[in-house]
């Protein structure tokens, strides 16, 4: 005789009341998992900056950097038409608070025009702040550079005067090391050395308050001609540590050999060892002040054009290992205004902006070196103006600022790759659908639920987008034409999730997120390529979903998952594994999978009793509790197994602890579920020669 066991239905929410999590009209909900969120946090409004009289949206934001160890700030404020037209440089905690107004630390005889400042540096733990000014000197104006110490608030020239005159050229291009001790000034001359019967051209550094040295010279550089052009010459990054200059070199710009491709990334050291890591190439574009080497200067990106052509010349970014001297090409475009990117101090991350392939765009898109896969930090559906971004922080969160004229947009915000829910933004805690994969098949829907929670409260909530994602991408290289979801009304390639009872949703205003008719878009798919996503990939395939939330605040949230497109009714089709009757996982003991703390077989039955103990308060107020202990009830006499079968829809009553009963081992709350899988084992044969199982552990599913 075979032993049955009866599946019962069992979840639900704990919060302030016991809510039913399954919305109506769907027999089940399938969680999928979120790879991705991040928080986009206002940390600094307009207001926050203005100073005298003006009214604040005549300020504005200006440059923005970080201190690699995420600890302080550095951002220009502007007012244009003040009064006195005026930048103002401002120093701020990275939550937004303690913010400093810096303008104090400039030089009394700075230039007055309002650009007489500019090109503001941060050493790696927020202590020495470093600029270059315009000092009026007479007819002619000059440039120095200057570092200010914060904890002592005292403003001194970074590099020491030569003869009363400024020792660079190219002042606005310099770079320091991890602790602002020592700074790299690009090419210089500094014309006739006697002693070495030669002039002394090439990259200099100083100590900071220190005189300059000349490290460097320009004629120790493979060259066929003009060797000796300073404008062949460009340094393009320098690493924290190490001191590895990285530059570019033309050794042959009349083209002797009949080649347009002799421009090559080099590095040297202090030592002026210059070596050669790149083939040569048409072009290569200038470094990126936020880093273009990771903290050691192992690993270096440049952009570049290899070969020119009028009619197609990409750029492409690629990654260099500098002791093998090996390259990976990471990033490209067609596009004629291209992108820019820098890369992270762990040598992990490449964050690009700007045009991508044929068709595509880069939004602040993070390229994970290690695992080849990349994720749009920016959105479409976000504020569509922005200022310019900072560099990456050890922990990876960056900063901008918008440019939006709104009071609302405008604004200094950080950016949480790996945000935990303790940002001022939204937070996502799971992402649902009511199939385990949407069919592509005509007439046939799914619906989409997103439980969602803000520190500022629900209310505070102001739209929650849902859109397709390509690889991490909203915008791939390739023209998608459509997207490959269709949504009814309007159908922009997007749709609006609803939490006020319609389009799917059960309960108005419990944070929970619905929209109930996605499909896949099958009206427009031909062989024009009006729709190309089904081109690109081989159904079953796994397509991303991207949530973005703004709330009233001007916060943002992304949250990123997927959804299986298929075209086989069979992987639609319920079984134990994927019905959201699995409140509890069984061991390979039984070989089956069991919902709950309850199975019943032709000859006996089995309940559970479960202790849940107090553990906290989080931060929004609500009790977490946590599994204390189990047990089995042995006698159908007894007082809880009169109360099971009264209410034959509980498989398994909660103690005194919680004084509520609950239907089953798995509880949610605001912040996440608790799932228990059984472990049963063979306790010997019936009568009729059926094994029969017991209980032999609980555990909680992390």
């Amino acid at each position: 005789m075979r032993n049955y066991r009866h599946i019962f239905i069992c979840l639900f929410s704990l919060t302030i009341l016991f809510t039913p999590l399954a919305q109506k009209g769907y027999a089940a909900w399938y969680g999928s998992d979120i790879d991705y969120q991040q928080a986009v946090s206002k940390i600094v409004k307009r207001g926050d900056i203005s100073w005298g009289d003006k009214a604040n949206n005549y300020y504005r934001f200006g440059s923005v950097a970080v201190s690699a160890d995420g600890s302080k700030i550095l951002f220009a404020g502007k007012c244009e038409f003040c009064d006195k037209a005026e930048v103002r440089p401002f120093l701020v905690n990275t939550d937004g608070s303690d913010i400093k107004d810096l303008s104090g630390m400039l030089p009394s005889d700075i230039t007055s025009r309002w650009s007489g400042w500019r090109n503001m540096i941060i050493n790696d733990d927020g202590s020495k702040l470093f600029f270059r000014a315009v000092v009026e000197t007479g007819y002619y104006d000059d440039e120095y550079l200057y570092v200010y110490d914060v904890a002592q608030n005292t403003t001194k020239l970074a590099v020491a005067m030569d003869d009363g005159f400024s020792p660079f050229s190219s002042a606005w291009r310099f770079r320091i090391n991890e602790n602002g001790e020592r700074l790299y000034m690009d090419k210089y001359d500094a014309g006739w050395d006697e002693a070495l019967k030669k002039r002394k051209k090439g990259f200099f550094y100083a100590q900071t308050g220190g005189a300059r040295e000349w490290y460097f010279d320009i004629a120790d550089l493979p060259c066929q001609s003009q060797c000796s052009n300073m404008n062949l010459l460009n340094m393009l990054g320098v690493s924290a540590q190490n001191d590895r200059v990285f530059f570019q070199w033309n050794s042959d710009y009349d083209k002797s050999d009949g080649s347009n491709q002799h421009t090559g990334l080099y590095y040297t050291d202090l030592a002026g060892n210059a070596t050669r890591i790149t083939d040569e190439h048409y072009t290569i574009y200038e470094g990126d002040w936020r880093g273009i080497s990771d903290t050691k200067g192992n690993t270096v990106t440049y952009r570049f054009i290899h070969q020119y052509d009028t009619h197609r010349t990409p750029q492409k970014l690629a990654v260099v290992d500098v002791a093998s001297k090996s390259s990976k090409e990471v990033a490209w475009t067609n596009g004629l205004n291209g992108f820019d990117a820098h890369l992270s101090r762990s040598g992990r991350y490449v964050l690009v902006n700007g045009e991508y392939g044929d068709k595509g765009a880069y939004y602040q898109t993070l390229l994970d070196l290690e695992s080849d896969k990349s994720r749009d930090t920016w959105s479409y559906y976000m504020m569509s103006r922005w200022g310019n971004t900072s560099n990456i922080t050890k922990d990876d969160r960056y900063y901008f600022y918008s440019i939006d004229e709104t009071d609302a947009n405008s604004g200094l915000y950080r950016i949480d790759t790996r945000t935990t829910g303790d940002d001022k933004a939204p937070y996502v805690h799971f992402i649902e659908f009511s199939a385990p994969a949407l069919l592509d098949q005509d007439g046939v829907t799914i619906a989409a639920q997103v439980k969602i929670s803000d520190p500022q409260g629900n209310d505070n909530i102001d739209r929650v987008t849902l859109l397709p994602l390509i690889e991490g991408q909203e915008k791939p290289s390739w023209a998608m034409g459509r997207v490959p979801l269709s949504f009814p009304s309007g159908d922009p390639g997007s749709t609006r999730l609803y939490d006020d009872g319609t389009h799917g949703d059960a309960t108005a205003n419990d944070g929970i997120y619905t929209f109930d008719s996605i499909a896949t878009r099958k009206g427009d798919r031909d062989s024009d390529g009006w729709n190309t996503w089904y081109q690109h990939y081989e159904l079953p395939s796994d397509l991303g979903i991207r949530i973005v939330i703004m709330d009233k605040d001007n916060n943002y949230t992304i949250a990123d998952s997927t959804l299986r497109i298929t075209d086989n009714p069979e992987d639609i089709a319920d079984n134990p594994s994927n019905n959201d009757d699995d409140c509890a996982k069984i061991s390979d003991n039984l070989d089956i999978s069991i919902p709950c703390a309850v199975y019943k077989s032709p000859f006996t039955s089995m309940f559970l009793w479960l202790d849940f103990e107090y553990k906290g308060t989080d931060d929004l107020g609500f009790h977490i509790w946590k599994l204390g202990d189990f047990g089995e009830i042995k006698s159908y006499e007894s007082e809880q197994a009169r109360q099971l079968n009264d209410k034959e829809s509980y498989c398994s009553t909660i103690s005194d602890t919680l004084s509520v009963s609950v239907p089953c081992a798995v509880y949610t709350s605001p912040f996440g579920s608790m799932s228990l899988w059984l472990d049963f084992e063979c306790a010997g044969q019936d009568m009729a020669g059926d094994a029969v199982w017991r209980l032999k552990d609980v555990e909680e599913i992390k």
